[in-house]
């Protein structure tokens, strides 16, 4: 096997850092925008160096139709954010929310989050192993104790590289397997409010559609099934259509105008609705794909409700849909909803079911402020696409973030009135184009 000499791989080492060099010159002249992803992708460089370094001598040892296939597989991740920060520069922009595109970079993402653990347990290691060592020439003796100690390390670094191919096992499921496997979830609700008429509703909340990462047409015509067998009275949307674009949802328009429910289907915009996400050459352009957006509800037949309301009739009696814009507690999305006029004209008596995209509109402002509204149904979280969730147990990282993130929640004041929050857990995907242990949801609520 060839071996580099330490100066060859100086030399190297040299040539590398003037090609990055010259690379973050030329990115930050034609595509500034683009240089503020440098320094991020030194962090990935280094971990992938820090990781290798300690891989490579075991990956010797292995035979050359594993260690080939290996290498290329843990280098490719680095590769590809690197020619796509070439062709950012030298190619036009094209639509960076093409599912092949989305998948790809799930893989990167993949790749650096099953690279991350064993390189943090590594680091770990590496540091006990140096204070090991220091103590062994402080006290001058060797011990056996210190040497197990030593053996011990090297188990526990093997277990982080264990862990690593575990954790790849479970996210390249969740992209090709779990992605799209979603459940059905039947939520029964007694509203003291609710008008006589409307005893039995049958409700399908639907949220986080994400279109631009759907793999194909198919998967969404599974859904539109499943929602019609359900035999709805009302179909409600809680936000997010697409990632960042419009155009993102032109080949489902077909698919979504086959949802049906008698009295009607009611949507609001998420966050990723405003084209927010995505870099537009002129303000008008952006003003033209929202143009293009409401153009495209009304062509599918699902009434958006921008800050309005309207009123639903059955049996005799009437219901109020409230809907409002993007509303969240968090500055970096911006808020534009207006609950005050989305209700303007409901009097109290009236049974109002609100759609807010954003779950922490209802602690903040709906119990608050609106104790009138009955029912609120938000989506955004997606349960982070990640999680664990039983019978008896529900745990996911996105509740560091939000109090509110999957279910049923009740709020109840102090002359007993019940207000009543569900969040649906979304049925696309965002960022990782998977899912593990939260499945994608088609929300069915029944209302007594």
């Amino acid at each position: 096997m060839f071996i580099m000499s330490k100066k060859t791989k100086i030399l190297l080492s040299a040539a590398a850092l003037l090609l990055l060099a010259a690379f973050y010159v030329i990115t930050l002249k034609t595509a500034p925008k683009n240089a503020s992803y440098f320094p991020f992708l030194l962090l990935l460089i280094g971990l992938d160096l820090f990781l290798w370094k300690s891989i490579h001598p075991l990956l010797r040892k292995t035979a050359v139709y594993f260690r080939i296939p290996f290498t290329i597989l843990y280098w490719s991740p680095f590769l590809i954010l690197i020619l796509s920060q070439l062709s950012a520069l030298f190619l036009e922009a094209g639509d960076t929310s093409s599912p092949f595109l989305i998948y790809l970079m799930g893989f990167v993402f993949v790749m650096y989050a099953c690279k991350l653990i064993p390189a943090l347990i590594l680091l770990l290691t590496v540091i006990l192993r140096h204070l090991l060592i220091t103590g062994r020439r402080l006290f001058s003796r060797k011990s056996d104790s210190s040497a197990r100690g030593l053996k011990s390390l090297r188990m526990v670094q093997y277990a982080g590289y264990g862990f690593g191919m575990i954790l790849l096992v479970f996210l390249v499921l969740g992209m090709v397997v779990w992605g799209y496997n979603y459940q059905v979830i039947e939520q029964k609700l007694e509203l003291s409010d609710l008008p006589e008429g409307f005893q039995g509703l049958r409700i399908v909340q639907i949220s986080d559609l994400h279109l631009g990462t759907w793999p194909s047409v198919k998967k969404l015509e599974q859904v539109v099934n499943t929602v019609n067998s359900l035999d709805p009275d009302l179909i409600l949307f809680t936000g997010d259509l697409v990632n960042s674009v419009t155009g993102e949802a032109i080949p489902y328009e077909g698919t979504l105008s086959q949802f049906s429910a008698p009295l009607g289907i009611f949507a609001v915009l998420g966050n990723h609705d405003y084209g927010d996400y995505a870099s537009w050459d002129t303000p008008e352009a952006k003003e033209k794909n929202m143009t293009e957006l409401y153009s495209y509800f009304d062509r599918i037949g699902w009434r958006l409700l921008c800050n309005r309301h309207e009123i639903v009739h059955l049996n005799g009696d009437s219901l109020a849909i409230a809907g409002v814009d993007n509303w969240s507690v968090y500055d970096r999305f911006e808020t534009r909803g207006d609950l005050r006029q989305a209700t303007t004209g409901l009097d109290d008596t009236r049974m109002i079911i609100l759609l807010t995209h954003d779950p922490t509109h209802w602690e903040e402002e709906v119990i608050r402020d609106f104790p009138q509204i009955d029912l609120t149904l938000s989506g955004h979280t997606h349960g982070f696409q990640f999680g664990i969730e039983t019978n008896r147990f529900q745990w996911s990282p996105v509740q560091w973030l939000y109090g509110k993130w999957a279910g049923i929640y009740e709020f109840v004041h102090a002359d007993g009135r019940k207000q009543y929050l569900y969040v649906n857990r979304g049925l696309g995907a965002i960022g990782y184009p998977g899912r593990v242990g939260i499945k994608p949801e088609i929300t069915l609520l029944v209302l007594e």
